[in-house]
C-alpha cells in the first residue's frame, strides 16, 4: 500500500505545489478529496503518491443540544442542563453562574474529504472574533472591533477522532450578559451587543492556514433586575445566524 503523504497538497480555495510557482486557484467543495497519483522510473512502477484536496465546513447551532460526540459541555449550571444551546438567563434556568443570560452556543467544522481525521488529527484551530458594544448601568464597559475571542481550552473539542466524532471538531461559546461585572451580577441594569465571525486554520509545517468560509452569528442581550421577573426583567435574550447592526448608544439611562 502506499502511504498517505501531504508533501503536495490543494486547499479547498487555493492550491501549492512542491515544485514551481501556481496562480491559486478555486475549485469546488465537491472535489475535496484524496488523489491517487502512480509514479513510474521506466518500466518499474513505484511507491504511489496521495494527494489531498482538504477544506472544513463550519457550521453554527444555537438551539438543540450539544452533540453527543462533542467532548466538551457547559460547566456553569446544576449539571442538569450542561448540553442545551440557545438564550437562557437565571430567571428561567436553573443553575448558571458565569452571566444573568447566555447564548449558548456550539460551533461545528466537518473535515472534508471524509476520512481526513485519520491523516490530520491534529493542529485545528478554531477562531473566532467579536464586535461588541457592552453597558452596565448605560456606562458603556466595552467596546471592540475584529477583537480576538477565541475560545479557552475548555470550551474546545478539537480533537476530530474524539467520542466517536470522525471528523468533526467543536467549539462552545456561552456569550453573557453583563459581560463585564462578575457572575450574575447587574447593576440596575446590563446591556450586551454582540457579532462574532468563526473561522477553521490547520497547521501546515509552522503556519496555521486557513481552510474554511467565514461562519458568522450574534447575540444580544438586555436585563433590568429592578423589574420583577418577567418579560421586562429580561426583554432581550437573542441569538441569531447574521450580524446585526450594534447601537452606539445604551437603551436604558443610568440609575
Amino acid at each position: 500500500m502506499g502511504k498517505d503523504r501531504l508533501d503536495k497538497r490543494r486547499h479547498g480555495r487555493r492550491w501549492r505545489t512542491c515544485r514551481g510557482a501556481q496562480e491559486p486557484k478555486k475549485i469546488q467543495l465537491a472535489n475535496t478529496k484524496k488523489w491517487r497519483i502512480q509514479p513510474a522510473l521506466g518500466s518499474s512502477s513505484v511507491r504511489p503518491l496521495y494527494i489531498w484536496v482538504i477544506w472544513c465546513e463550519i457550521s453554527v447551532q444555537i438551539s438543540g443540544k450539544v452533540s453527543n460526540d462533542n467532548a466538551q459541555k457547559f460547566k456553569d449550571d446544576d449539571g442538569n442542563n450542561k448540553t442545551h444551546l440557545g438564550a437562557v438567563d437565571t430567571d428561567t434556568f436553573t443553575g448558571l453562574t458565569y452571566a444573568y443570560t447566555e447564548g449558548r452556543t456550539q460551533i461545528t467544522g466537518t473535515l472534508r474529504p471524509t476520512g481526513l481525521h485519520n491523516v490530520c488529527s491534529t493542529g485545528w484551530h478554531i477562531k473566532r472574533t467579536i464586535t461588541c458594544n457592552h453597558f452596565d448601568n448605560e456606562t458603556l464597559a466595552k467596546s471592540v472591533t475584529n477583537h480576538d475571542d477565541t475560545s479557552d481550552d475548555w470550551m474546545l473539542d478539537l480533537d476530530p477522532d474524539s467520542g466517536g466524532s470522525a471528523g468533526k471538531i467543536y467549539d462552545l461559546d456561552p456569550p453573557g450578559c453583563s459581560a463585564n461585572l462578575s457572575g450574575t451580577t447587574i447593576n440596575h441594569t446590563s446591556e450586551a451587543y454582540n457579532n462574532f465571525t468563526q473561522w477553521i486554520e490547520w497547521d501546515y509545517n509552522t503556519t496555521s492556514t486557513r481552510c474554511s468560509d467565514n461562519a458568522v452569528w450574534s447575540y444580544e442581550a438586555r436585563a433590568d433586575v429592578d423589574e420583577a421577573v418577567g418579560n421586562k426583567r429580561v426583554p432581550l435574550n437573542r441569538l441569531s445566524l447574521k450580524h446585526m447592526t450594534i447601537p452606539a448608544n445604551a437603551h436604558y439611562a443610568a440609575r
